[in-house]
C-alpha cells in the first residue's frame, strides 16, 4: 500500500457515513419511543435493555426510517454536488 499524502484510505465513503448516521438516528428515535412507554424509571437494567433493543431493531432494519433518511441524505448530497459542479 502506498500513501500519497492523502488520508482518503481511512475515511469512510459519504454513502457509508450516511447509512451509519441514518441507522444511529433510527436507533435513537426507537430508544426514545421505548423510554416513553416505560413505566419503571427506577430500574437502570430496563433502561440499558431499552437502549440495546433500540439499537438491535435499527441494525436489523427497524421500522424503515433509516432507509428513508439515508435516501434523503444521498439525494441532498447529489444535489449539492451538481450545484458545485455547475
Amino acid at each position: 500500500m502506498t500513501i500519497s499524502g492523502s488520508m482518503d484510505v481511512f475515511t469512510p465513503a459519504p454513502a457509508a457515513k450516511a447509512a451509519h448516521a441514518a441507522k444511529d438516528f433510527e436507533g435513537l428515535l426507537l430508544e426514545q419511543i421505548l423510554k416513553t412507554a416505560n413505566t419503571d424509571e427506577d430500574n437502570p437494567a430496563i433502561g440499558f435493555g431499552e437502549d440495546q433493543l433500540a439499537m438491535a431493531l435499527a441494525a436489523s432494519g427497524g421500522i424503515g426510517l433509516a432507509k428513508t433518511v439515508e435516501a434523503g441524505l444521498s439525494s441532498s448530497r447529489q444535489a449539492s454536488a451538481s450545484v458545485a459542479s455547475s
